[in-house]
């Protein structure tokens, strides 16, 4: 069974603003929260290239429009299909506290 798997940036309680998809040729930021990989299936440890097919990093320039105050940048993992917002399908949620001035 493959998982699904999200990379983004939350508000402090967990509610989606965006999060970062590829089509194959680039990643990049969308609003909400959409999966990075679905489906996602490895015996094996894999890389961000292996995720997303494109080599590279994930960036994102702040515009000034941002609220000042803290955030979260994080990643979830579910089985696929599953509500990654539901608490009961993650395998795997890992956050770090984003503060912007």
């Amino acid at each position: 069974m493959g998982v699904d798997l999200y990379l983004g940036l939350f508000e402090t309680d967990m509610r989606p603003i965006a999060s970062w998809v590829s089509d194959g040729s680039s990643t990049y930021l969308v609003p909400g929260l959409s999966p990075l990989a679905r489906n996602f299936k490895s015996s094996t440890r894999s890389t961000f290239s292996t995720l997303t097919d494109t080599p590279g990093q994930l960036t994102y320039t702040l515009t000034g429009t941002e609220r000042p105050g803290w955030y979260l940048l994080g990643g979830i993992m579910v089985f696929a299909g599953q509500d990654p917002l539901n608490p009961l399908n993650c395998l795997v949620v890992s956050t770090v506290p984003l503060r912007v001035p």
